[in-house]
Parts: structure tokens; sequence; C-alpha cells
């Protein structure tokens, strides 16, 4: 209903041609505090303004999730985005998820310290667009921005181009730690090593597809019970049900490999030592 209404103001309403950009407040859940998940399209200086605001909270994770679908948000920007022609940024609410759209979903369930939350930083940032140049006229686009925040305390925002730089150095950092330690453990280029490495890496990836199988086996245990959403009051139920039982299947599995491997295993820790 309310993105027929979007699409009906930027497409047939006078004032639509005025909007230069907007503010898109959203909602999976009740309460909590607003967090910033969309920023433009390719905007990143709204970012600029957004840093000033008292208490920033960003998740950059999200806007990848909404591209692909796995976040039911967005419907809003998107008209107001690829309709109007316009750009903005979207806030979006994540706590209580379980009252949303629910009989539970009133005024009463909404904490007064969200509002007080999101008056403050919307005040802010309104009115430091209100005063920006970049949009008379509209600022030019730029490569994809990735942004979070530190602690809620500042925000930390870069382009596309100098992530990959990032991304690039680290992996290169972690593939030279990784050789040094396969070094001191013992490794070297020989049958016995590249043996070792082959079954080592066999029962890691034998691990994952266990734990996967288990873990698909307790959600449907639970959806049987009909309590599939039983963790979503308490968050903590989540490491009994999930995160314990996938720990336990990726040790086991590697456990067990060295149990039954020792004779491979043994020349090369008697050469690390």
């Amino acid at each position: 209903m309310w993105s027929h209404a979007v699409h009906g103001f930027v497409t047939q309403h006078k004032w639509a041609k005025e909007v230069s950009a907007f503010i898109n407040l959203d909602s999976v859940g009740v309460g909590g505090k607003e967090t910033l998940v969309r920023v433009g399209p390719n905007r990143p200086w709204f970012l600029y303004y957004y840093q000033k605001v008292p208490r920033p909270r960003t998740l950059a994770c999200v806007e990848e999730l909404l591209q692909f679908g796995f976040v039911p948000l967005g419907a809003d920007f998107n008209m107001m985005k690829d309709y109007g022609n316009t750009v903005g940024v979207e806030f979006t609410f994540f706590r209580n998820g379980y009252k949303f759209h629910t009989r539970f979903d009133d005024y009463a369930s909404v904490p007064i310290e969200s509002i007080q939350h999101v008056g403050d930083n919307l005040l802010t940032l309104v009115q430091g667009l209100a005063d920006a140049q970049e949009l008379k006229p509209l600022g030019q686009t730029v490569d994809k921005v990735i942004f979070y925040d530190f602690f809620e305390l500042f925000v930390i925002h870069y382009t596309v181009a100098i992530a990959s730089l990032i991304h690039i150095a680290v992996s290169s950092l972690s593939i030279i730690v990784a050789l040094r330690n396969l070094h001191s453990f013992g490794l070297r280029l020989c049958r016995q090593s590249l043996i070792y490495l082959g079954l080592m890496s066999t029962a890691i990836i034998t691990g994952w597809f266990t734990a996967a199988i288990f873990i698909a086996f307790i959600a449907l245990l639970i959806d049987g019970f009909e309590y599939n959403l039983s963790w979503y009051n308490n968050r903590l139920i989540i490491f009994g049900l999930y995160v314990i039982p996938t720990n336990i299947c990726i040790f086991s599995i590697t456990l067990i490999f060295n149990y039954f491997n020792d004779k491979v295993c043994a020349p090369i820790y008697r050469h690390g030592l």
C-alpha cells in the first residue's frame, strides 16, 4: 500500500520535482536504535553529514543483503530512487522483530528511548542536509561506498576501490602468515606434507558438510514442533541450537581424522618439534 502511495507521489504530485533528497524510515521490528542501511545511490557525501549526528549507527552489510533480496526492505527507497530520480538515505529498526506486523505492534511497544534516539539523530541530519551544497546542483555520482560505525562514536567510510586494496593487502598478509606457520609446523614440499594437507582439507570440508546437515536437521525438527521462532525473543538460544552443535561437528571430524591418521601425522609432528 505504502509503495503505491510513494509511486503516486513521485510520478503525479506537483511537489515531487521539488524533492532533492529524502530520508526513508523503514522497519522490520519494534523499537531499538535506527540503523543506517543504505546511502545514495553512489552519494557518499551523505555520510559527511550523517557522521555529525550525536549517535551514528550503520550496517553496510544490510545493503548487500537488500541487493540480493534477503531482507524485505527498500520498496519505498527504490520507488524514490527509480521513479523520482532523486537520492537519499534509509534507516531501519530491527529490534523485537517478533512483534512486527502482529497484534502486539502498537505505540506502547515503542520505547521512548528509541523515539529520542531517532529524533536527536535526524534533527542534526536534516539541518545538515538543508544547507548541503551537494544538492545544488545534485552532486556527481562516484563509486559505491563502504560504511560502518565504530562503537556508535563515529562513521568510517571509503570507496569500493579502497576496500579492494585493503582486502588484497589483508589477504596477502594472511597467506604469508599461513605459509610461515605451516613451515614452523614442519610441513615441506614433499609427498608426506601434501598427503597431510589433502587429508586435513578433506576433514575440514567434511566437517562443514556434517555441520550443515546436522543444523538443517535441527531446524526441521524445531519447525516440526512449531517452535521455529523460539530463538527470536532470546538470541542466546541460538548458541545452544546452532553455534555449539556446529562447532562440535567440525571439531569432532578433525579429532577423528587425527586419530585414524596418526601414521601420516606423526612424522610431520616430529619434524616440527
